[in-house]
């Protein structure tokens, strides 16, 4: 069994720049979550039970609402299908998602159901009470007839595009409706993910890929905690799907299927957990994206894997961005690292979606031949200027042309993996040429950096950067720190 995919940071960089050529349709039970945030000092002299004093509240999407904001946060095309009452929650539903960047123009209003909405009440991270207000009444036959509809259309369009099936047993995806949305789905040869809320998992036959979670798996496998492979072979039988992606929660992930020779099981990394809600719908989320992209499965599960894994860092439900994606995949695969863009294109594109995301691009460039304290503190000083740092360091001919025929004393590799531990930078590309003018015109960043006593028009990019309203920022060098001067001490030069 696989346990390992030859996966790079190139690989990773471009799968996250396709999930933005994506649209996914996800259709199934929107909830509103609300949590509380207090403080416990004191047990109520009324029952035995904490006192939460209440220090704010925050509003954000839960369920299929949660699922289109992780995919709308990553910049696929999210469209929303799905029921929500005529109350007060219901607007807060269609708010909160437009305000992400997610279509609600398949939201269908219910007057005769509440809006599903969960309170927790939180004591700092921990959980004190959960409060859930919904009635399970199965879809009506009108709001299913226009769930169907809106469906329908979203199929009859062209490009990358898949549907979720974010099943939370409120009472939208009967077994009616979701035998429809599938064969209609598969008549139109659009891939469909689902996410299972049923102990009934034929409900689910013909989804391109099921993602269930380790019980529902047991409960398929007849209430035997079985090894990975006997449970994702148990919900293979059950369901009928073509592959199943079996969330193992700490224990990682294994996929199986028609897609894939074998089974193929990724481990979870080891990290400090704060919340594990909302965890299964940005895995969906990743799936859904990645089949809509046309990646392979093996690609999708790595970052679906990756993904659900650093969202369980953050309290409440959450979603992530593509930079903390490619983040997550550069701490976990040092070998590898996240954060090194070897193709030009890639890193431009990158750099767009970064701007795009309102995050101010930081760039500096040189050979970073043997890493000092005055390299550390320039690039620390830019990371300081804005909210992402780009480093360009020369290739090695471009540092032998410049430096002489001994240098680097450190290659490529060794400068990308020292680079890339460091906190404050947050990529890293290369240039052949012996400037990185071509680089800089791809990259566009807002902000110039340089270290030492250049005029800030002689820098290399300055003027290109200005006409599209970037600037230059020099920054003085740490006194007596260079490479040369290191070099040559410890030759005994000096």
């Amino acid at each position: 069994m696989p346990s390992e995919l030859s996966h790079t940071a190139r690989d990773v960089a471009a799968d996250v720049l396709a999930l933005r050529d994506a649209r996914v349709l996800v259709l199934g039970d929107a909830l509103l979550d609300v949590y509380v945030d207090g403080h416990v000092e004191r047990i109520s002299p009324e029952a035995p039970v904490p006192v939460v004093h209440e220090r704010g509240r925050r509003e954000v999407l839960g369920g299929a609402a949660n699922v289109a904001a992780n995919l709308a946060q990553l910049g696929a095309t999210a469209i929303l299908a799905g029921r929500v009452g005529a109350d007060a929650e219901g607007e807060r539903v269609r708010v909160l998602s437009t305000a992400q960047g997610i279509d609600v123009g398949a939201v269908v209003t219910d007057a005769t159901v509440p809006t599903s909405r969960k309170v927790r009440v939180l004591a700092g991270y921990q959980q004190v009470v959960r409060v859930d207000r919904e009635e399970l009444d199965p879809v009506a036959p009108a709001t299913a007839a226009a769930l169907l509809e809106h469906l329908d259309a979203f199929l009859a369009t062209a490009g990358p595009r898949a549907v979720v099936l974010a099943d939370y047993a409120k009472g939208v995806l009967t077994e009616a409706l979701l035998g429809e949305a599938i064969a209609r789905c598969r008549a139109a040869g659009v891939p469909v993910v689902a996410d299972p809320k049923s102990d009934d998992l034929s409900r689910y036959a013909g989804v391109t890929i099921l993602k269930p979670n380790r019980l529902e798996a047991v409960r398929a496998a007849g209430g035997a905690n079985a090894g990975p492979e006997a449970l994702v072979a148990a919900v293979l039988d059950a369901s009928r799907a073509e592959n199943v992606v079996l969330s193992l929660s700490a224990d990682g992930v294994i996929a199986a299927g028609a897609a894939l020779d074998e089974p193929m099981l990724l481990r979870s990394q080891v990290r400090q957990v704060a919340d594990v809600s909302g965890a299964g719908d940005t895995m969906v989320a990743l799936l859904a994206g990645c089949a809509a992209a046309g990646l392979p499965i093996e690609r999708g599960v790595v970052l679906a894997n990756l993904a659900a894994g650093r969202v369980c860092e953050k309290p409440g439900t959450a979603t992530l961005t593509a930079s903390e994606l490619l983040e997550t995949f550069g701490r976990e695969h040092q070998d590898r690292p996240g954060k090194w863009l070897a193709d030009r294109d890639v890193a431009a594109r990158i750099m767009a979606a970064e701007r795009a995301d309102g995050r101010r691009v930081v760039f500096t460039n040189g050979c970073f031949d043997i890493l000092h304290a005055g390299h550390v503190r320039l690039l620390q000083k830019a990371r300081s200027l804005g909210d992402a740092l780009v480093v360009a360091i020369n290739t090695d001919d471009s540092v032998r042309r410049l430096k002489g025929p001994t240098r680097p004393v450190n290659s490529r590799d060794d400068r990308v993996a020292v680079l890339s531990a460091l906190g404050c930078v947050d990529f890293v590309c290369e240039f052949e040429e012996d400037t990185p003018l071509e680089l800089i015109l791809a990259v566009r960043p807002d902000l110039i950096v340089k270290g030492g006593d250049y005029a800030v028009e002689d820098v290399v990019g300055g003027a290109e950067a200005a006409a599209w309203g970037g600037r230059v920022e020099i920054v003085p060098l740490l006194e007596g720190r260079s490479t040369t001067r290191i070099l040559q001490t410890e030759s005994g030069l000096v």
